[in-house]
This record gives structure tokens, C-alpha cells and sequence, in this order.
């Protein structure tokens, strides 16, 4: 018995061939309904990849493209509206660079426009914050500072980052690019950082004619995994962020130092998820397994934790948010408990695809209340 639906079997199909820069198999396409596009256009707005997979219909021969006229006018403005997207915040991160040039607030660009760099259609990847690690001590604090010299409200109230809007657009400060919640690993990945930070030693990458400083390519996986799993932990995690790993593995196949990746990994713990996500790939969104810098596994254990993770996927969609869907709250402390209780039960249900990680996250989401209960609110 199949774990996904057809629709869904469809949609990865989609995916499959924008992310590998191929053409769709037209003749997947025949006798399709009207209802099951819906529904295929329905999930890849759930996973964050409405116009990669509507590029994909869009490119479809005459005979198999969807016959209402209505529909793929409402593709192709999904389509414009990512790529107008894409070339705001493009547009807004040469805006912050200047302004934290002229600060001296040298930043590390994470994740973001870094990875929409490896698609074989930049700007059809669907855009979210500018993610910015403030390396140098002391520059994250001096960074928002000057966001509310300048006007900007700061968002939220977190220990490790710092959100405001440049109009439509999230820019987000990092004090640290990861945080796992457990001195163990966020002292292993201090360490892996001390280097690059002490020599200035990034990796750089060029963007519409512009450098940034980024993370090295094998620490960049690993880092980009760590973000998928730490989203995969709470509420869950959509297809756009698997796809960035993706296609960063995929560039980087024939460059990744895969010694250095397994030691970072290993260090890390993420060996494990990492081979069980990298199946999940394989099966269902047609990756080839050479890209992994690692073998995968072939036990049964394996392929039922994978179609798990599917599961899941399809489940929660992007971030988990339909984990909300529907859901009202009369104050942030029912909101909270609603999420610390959901946060348990995944805990529970999805435990076995990273032990070391998952079943500490109760833990740990706790602990982060109670620390920012008694930090001090960002003015």
C-alpha cells in the first residue's frame, strides 16, 4: 500500500524534474482532472515550491498541460509573483550590505539566496529572510541597534536572532548560525566556526556581481541538514528546504572534502537523519544516490522511518504551519502549550529517525522558555 497519494506521487515528479533541470514525463499527465491539479497545486503551496512545480506543468506538451485556461493563469502569476519576489529581496540584501558596510558590520549570508544560487532556475525558488550571522563580537548587538537607529522595529524576542522588516522584506540577524540546544553540540559547531572567524577564513560567493562571505561547502551541508532536522524536531519540515540541501550536494558532488563532511557530521550526530532524509530522496523525489557523501542504508527499519518522513512532510507542510491550520488562540501562553504539547508527541512518533536530537526536544524547548523569560527584551 502506497504511503503517499497519487496526487502527491505527481507533485514529486514535478519537483523531481525542476530540481534536476529535466522535463516532466508528459505522459504521467494524461487523463489528470481538474481536481487532482488542484490538488497538486495545493501541495506545492504547502511545501513552499508553487512556482518550481508550476514552471514544470507550464512546460508540459500541449496534450498533457491542464485544459482550464483559469488554472495555469493562476500558475503563471504564481510563477511572476516568486521571481518578482526574488529579485526584491535581492535587491534589499545589496541595501543591507551597504548600510553594514558603512557600519563596519561584516556579516556571513546564510542559507536564503546562498542556496536559490544552485537551482537551475534561481529564481523560482520561493524567497524567505535574509539570514545574516553577525561573526565579530559584539556586532550582533551593534547590527540591532542600529536597525532601531534607523527606524526598523525588531521582532520578536529570541536568544540567538534577531528579526526586522525592510518593507516586505525579512532581514534576520544571527549571533550564531545553529543552535541545537545541547552544550555538546553547540560547543562542537562553536568550535568548527572558531577558525573561519579567528582568520576570516569563509568561503565567498558571488551574487548579481557582488561577493559574500558564506560558509565553507562541507560545512555549508552539514549546516543546511542541521536546519532541516532542527525544523524536522519541533513542528516539522516542507520539501523547499530538502530541495536546498539537494541541489547543494548535488553542485558540490565532485568538490566535497567527504572525510571532512563525515567528521563534521559525525561530530554532530546528524549522520544518521542525514542518511535517512538521503533516502527519502532517493525513493520518492528521484535523487541519485552519488551525490551523498555517505553510503545509504538498505534495512527495512530504514525504508519504514523514510516513508515516515514522507509522511510527515506531506503532513505538516512548510515549517509545520499546518500544524496550525484552523487553529485560534486567546493568548501566547495557550499558543505555546498547543506547541509544546504537539512538540511531545513528535517527539515520541518520530523519535527513531534522530534519537541524540528529537527526544531531547521537549527538553530543550523548555529550557528556551525559561531563558527567555528571564533575557532581556530587545527595545
Amino acid at each position: 500500500m502506497s504511503v503517499i497519494t497519487a496526487e502527491e506521487r505527481l507533485f514529486l515528479h514535478l519537483l523531481s524534474s525542476a530540481i534536476h533541470n529535466q522535463p516532466p514525463e508528459a505522459s504521467l499527465f494524461d487523463g489528470v482532472s481538474d481536481e487532482q491539479w488542484r490538488a497538486i497545486e495545493r501541495t506545492a503551496l504547502r511545501q513552499s515550491v508553487p512556482a518550481l512545480v508550476a514552471d514544470r506543468i507550464l512546460s508540459l506538451p500541449r496534450e498533457a498541460v491542464p485544459q482550464d485556461r483559469e488554472f495555469r493563469l493562476r500558475l503563471a502569476l504564481q510563477v511572476d509573483m516568486v521571481e518578482r519576489g526574488n529579485k526584491r529581496i535581492n535587491q534589499t540584501l545589496q541595501a543591507v550590505r551597504a548600510d553594514y558596510e558603512a557600519e563596519d558590520l561584516p556579516f556571513v549570508l546564510l542559507k536564503g539566496q546562498t542556496l536559490a544560487y544552485y537551482y537551475p532556475q534561481p529564481l523560482l525558488r520561493s524567497s524567505g529572510d535574509l539570514d545574516l550571522y553577525l561573526y565579530r563580537t559584539g556586532d550582533y548587538e551593534r547590527a540591532n541597534e542600529w536597525a532601531v537607529a534607523q527606524g526598523y522595529r525588531l521582532i520578536g524576542h529570541s536568544l540567538y536572532e534577531q528579526l526586522y522588516y525592510r518593507g516586505k522584506v525579512a532581514v534576520e540577524n544571527h549571533r550564531v548560525p545553529a543552535y541545537f540546544g545541547q552544550k555538546r553540540y553547540d560547543r562542537a559547531f562553536a568550535q568548527m566556526l572558531r577558525p573561519l572567524i579567528e582568520q576570516d577564513d569563509f568561503a565567498l560567493l558571488e551574487l548579481e556581481g557582488l561577493t559574500y562571505r558564506t560558509l565553507p561547502k562541507e560545512l555549508n551541508a552539514v549546516y543546511v541538514f542541521q536546519h532541516i532536522l532542527h525544523h524536522f524536531c519541533y513542528l516539522g519540515i516542507g520539501l523547499r528546504q530538502v530541495c536546498d540541501w539537494i541541489v547543494l550536494l548535488t553542485d558540490h558532488q565532485d568538490e566535497l572534502d567527504v572525510d571532512q563532511y563525515q567528521m563534521l557530521a559525525d561530530q554532530l550526530d546528524l549522520l544518521r537523519p542525514m542518511r535517512l532524509f538521503a533516502l527519502t530522496t532517493v525513493r520518492y523525489l528521484g535523487v541519485r544516490p552519488e551525490i551523498f557523501p555517505f553510503d545509504l542504508p538498505q534495512d527495512e527499519e530504514s525504508i519504514r522511518l523514510s516513508d515516515l518522513i514522507i509522511q510527515d512532510i506531506f503532513r505538516g507542510g512548510n515549517f509545520g504551519m499546518e500544524t496550525f491550520a484552523g487553529k485560534k488562540f486567546s493568548n501566547i501562553w495557550f499558543r505555546r502549550w498547543f506547541m509544546f504539547r504537539k512538540t511531545f508527541a513528535r517527539s515520541l512518533r518520530i523519535g527513531a529517525v534522530a534519537p541524540e536530537h528529537i527526544r531531547m526536544t521537549p527538553l530543550v524547548a523548555i529550557s528556551n522558555r525559561i531563558k527567555l523569560l528571564f533575557a532581556k527584551t530587545p527595545k
